[in-house]
């Protein structure tokens, strides 16, 4: 065996203990740096933790807000998955409390009337917000509003709200019922007052001072009658246009009558026609509303006016026992087809398109008087005059 030199193994020992130095060093700075690298990970660990925390926290926060809304929400990801949909959402759209939803259930819920799934891939494509307002769904009407959001960080998706707009289209609803109802009642009232002012104008020369003072007297009658009439209309359509509140008092029908042939003698005469009346004598005073019947009368007469072309109106008072008062008011007009009959009584028909500019009408005139004598614990209905016209008749209790 060879011996190396004493002094080549001490250097041989020197640079063994100088790489176990090294390799040490090296060792330790590797460890040094795991040690680093585990407490960064250990605090990005913690981070991500109190992140997802957050979020949660927040999702929570986000899912009973939404839950707790009035209006209606829904949530779609890109993918038309759909992520929340609140309580008033299924309510407003009809859908189960309980059933898990898909895309295919909303779409099916807005029955052909919108076609939401294409209005959502618009705003999906073009990253803005779209509204449209008074789309029907079952017996609802509602506003859609679609607008982008972010389901995600960085995930686009969309979110529908639905708002209930049912109560507003029936509040406006009932009010265009008011204003047809208003202008169809005030214009009865007023073609007397024109119709008698036309005449004054036309042949004052020819009345004395007594018949002068006779048909300033009705103008003066129409006149307190179509401020009446308004009070009256305002009061009653406060709740609903067709509910008549009644104000009895004991009065004498075939008075009532004879003041609105009055009224409307002059229209009459001046298209040819003989406007007359047989009334029951035996017919005894009984409480009723003077001015609603008044308003019945006004819309039965200028009806028969309108539509007869030759001959006349009769209005007869007829007492039924000890029950009743019949008033039938009978014209030789054009008559009523049978199948229109029953129609008459709903709002906005009109037997003809065409109107007379002296008479217009709004298809509410028999809508209102069946109101007032139902009101009234009444009937009323529509028979043929033979041979030619149309007889309309309704009946007022003696005893309210």
């Amino acid at each position: 065996m060879v011996q190396l030199p004493h002094q080549i193994t001490g250097l041989y020992f020197i640079l063994t203990l100088v790489v176990a130095a090294v390799l040490l060093a090296v060792v330790l700075k590797k460890s040094k740096s795991l040690d680093s690298l585990k407490t960064q990970f250990s605090q990005r660990e913690l981070l991500l933790n109190k992140k997802l925390y957050e979020t949660a926290v927040l999702k929570n926060k986000l899912e009973a807000m939404v839950e707790r809304m009035t209006e209606g929400v829904f949530m779609l990801d890109k993918d038309f998955k759909l992520l929340v949909a609140n309580p008033a959402c299924r309510e407003l759209l009809g859908l189960s409390k309980t059933k898990k939803l898909t895309i295919f259930d909303l779409v099916r819920s807005f029955n052909q009337q919108y076609p939401i799934e294409e209005t959502i891939s618009q705003v999906f494509e073009s990253g803005e917000a779209h509204r449209v307002s008074e789309v029907k769904v079952g017996d609802k009407f509602l506003q859609i509003t679609v607008l982008p959001v972010e389901v995600a960080e960085g995930v686009p998706g969309v979110g529908v709200l639905l708002h209930d707009q049912t109560e507003e289209q029936n509040l406006r609803h009932k009010h265009e019922e008011f204003m047809a109802m208003m202008a169809h009642e005030l214009r009865s009232p007023l073609t007397v007052i024109k119709g008698m002012a036309d005449m004054l104008l036309k042949n004052h020369s020819k009345f004395d001072d007594s018949k002068l003072e006779e048909s300033l007297t009705q103008m003066e009658t129409s006149t307190d009658e179509l401020l009446e009439m308004i009070n009256t209309l305002l009061k009653d359509t406060k709740e609903d246009s067709t509910k008549f509140e009644i104000h009895s008092e004991e009065g004498d029908i075939n008075e009532v009558i004879m003041k609105e042939i009055k009224n409307y003698e002059g229209l009459a005469r001046e298209r040819g026609l003989d406007l007359s009346s047989e009334l029951d004598t035996e017919a005894p005073l009984f409480s009723f509303d003077p001015a609603k019947i008044t308003q019945v009368l006004n819309n039965l007469i200028s009806n028969s006016i309108k539509f007869t072309h030759e001959g006349g109106i009769i209005i007869k008072s007829i007492k039924q026992g000890r029950h009743s008062v019949k008033v039938e008011i009978i014209d030789t007009g054009e008559g009523v087809p049978d199948d229109m009959k029953p129609k008459l009584f709903q709002k906005f028909v009109q037997l003809h398109e065409d109107e007379d500019p002296d008479l217009p009408g709004t298809g509410l005139g028999l809508v209102i008087s069946k109101g007032i004598i139902e009101a009234h614990g009444g009937k009323i209905w529509i028979e043929n005059n033979k041979p030619q016209g149309t007889k309309f008749i309704f009946t007022l209790p003696l005893s309210g």
